[in-house]
């Protein structure tokens, strides 16, 4: 798990945008298959949601986190592998038959390049999330119906969230997934047809106290067009190729999004502006 987390300040690659499939039923989605019989990780039943909320009256909340895009690393199964191959393999196995490729020999053997290719890192993170909490359960007897009250994830990892919740089947958030990173990637494409260059995600992270002095130097770059003019970004370029803050991630870390060229020259403003914040403008801001 620690493996992970340390991935969470790590770069993202490049989308456009984001989109979502809605659809009724899982049948519906176009070319979704049918489920194979043996291979689905099983909902909890109404009895086990009965004995989490027993337990929650035993003792303090608890939340089960997963992480998002980012986190990937070449060799990060060999570990659990290793050390638990009965409880490991059978998860890793099952994902690679139904992704219908060797998923597994990508992430042992990388490239690091193709790893982090949209199409190949969320189902990987997704499944290496879940192939983690099923050795936790077969090793060391974590039940999450038990042990939980609630389960979360950052962005994609919401899918893994909703599997340690008994909401969705790992074999249908795996199809999920891999639709989702389909679609991400088919938007940076055509953008990049489009309007030329290349389109991405950028995680900076920050000490606390610096992050609102990081966020206004931003900004004040994303207002000034390419000729150094305050202006309306939006007047100049398509938004397609424009920066902007696409999310707050924590107390230090925020995400950028929009053209990677104008991230780059972006990323050496902040640094600048950084060095005319004295102690004082710093502590103006409020909490």
């Amino acid at each position: 798990m620690r493996t992970l987390a340390t991935g969470l300040a790590a770069t993202r690659p490049g989308f456009a945008s984001e989109a979502i499939l809605r659809c009724e039923t899982l049948s519906a989605i176009p070319g979704r298959q049918g489920s194979r019989s043996g291979l689905q990780h099983p909902l909890y039943t109404s009895s086990q949601r009965q004995e989490r909320s027993i337990m929650t009256k035993r003792r303090p909340r608890t939340a089960l986190f997963f992480p998002g895009q980012g986190v990937q690393k070449v060799g990060m199964l060999k570990p659990w592998l290793d050390a638990f191959p009965r409880s490991a393999g059978p998860t890793i196995e099952e994902v690679d038959h139904l992704l219908g490729y060797k998923l597994s020999t990508l992430i042992e053997e990388g490239p690091n390049s193709a790893l982090t290719a949209t199409i190949h890192s969320q189902p990987a993170i997704m499944a290496t999330s879940i192939m983690i909490l099923r050795v936790l359960e077969a090793e060391f007897g974590f039940h999450p119906p038990s042990r939980c009250d609630v389960t979360l994830g950052h962005s994609l990892g919401e899918f893994a969230a909703l599997v340690a919740g008994g909401y969705v089947t790992f074999q249908d958030s795996l199809y999920l997934v891999r639709k989702r990173a389909e679609i991400m990637a088919e938007c940076s494409r055509k953008a990049t047809e489009e309007f030329g260059g290349e389109y991405g995600m950028i995680a900076l992270v920050t000490e606390p106290d610096h992050l609102r002095p990081l966020i206004a130097a931003i900004q004040d770059f994303i207002g000034h067009n390419d000729a150094g003019v305050k202006t309306n970004s939006g007047e100049d370029v398509p938004p397609i190729q424009q920066v902007s803050i696409a999310n707050i991630n924590s107390k230090n870390q925020i995400v950028l999004s929009g053209n990677i060229n104008m991230i780059r020259t972006l990323l050496t403003h902040p640094a600048d502006e950084a060095r005319e914040w004295d102690d004082e403008e710093a502590a103006g801001w409020e909490e």
